[in-house]
């Protein structure tokens, strides 16, 4: 199977999936640069998170496309199942947490709310 080998400074991380899509992601928001390395299966309903993280400067990437052994063990640092109506609601209330904590940062909303 196909599939990417990240390198951030000296951790080296390998991300694959059978029928879907891997990626490395580079964004940035609000000057803080991330980087986020995950796997889409097929049906776009099953993400393999493999790494997420915060880039500071002077880090060094690196992107290999590879050939991973079909035996070789993945082990993703979070699986999400947009089809478990669970699983989307506790990252729905994450996402508000996380919102709600930064509007109370820029002082959008009062610290006691």
């Amino acid at each position: 199977m196909k599939g990417l080998q990240l390198k951030i400074n000296d951790v080296l991380l390998t991300g694959a999936i059978e029928k879907g899509s891997t990626s490395v992601l580079l964004t940035c928001r609000d000057g803080v640069w991330q980087v986020s390395f995950a796997s889409l299966n097929e049906t776009a309903m099953v993400s393999y998170i493999w790494h997420f993280s915060d880039l500071k400067e002077g880090d060094k990437l690196s992107v290999a496309y590879i050939d991973v052994e079909e035996d070789t063990a993945l082990s993703p640092a979070e699986i999400r199942d947009h089809e478990s109506q669970e699983m989307m609601d506790q990252l729905s209330l994450k996402t508000y947490y996380q919102l709600k904590e930064e509007l109370i940062r820029e002082g959008l909303l009062p610290k006691a709310y």
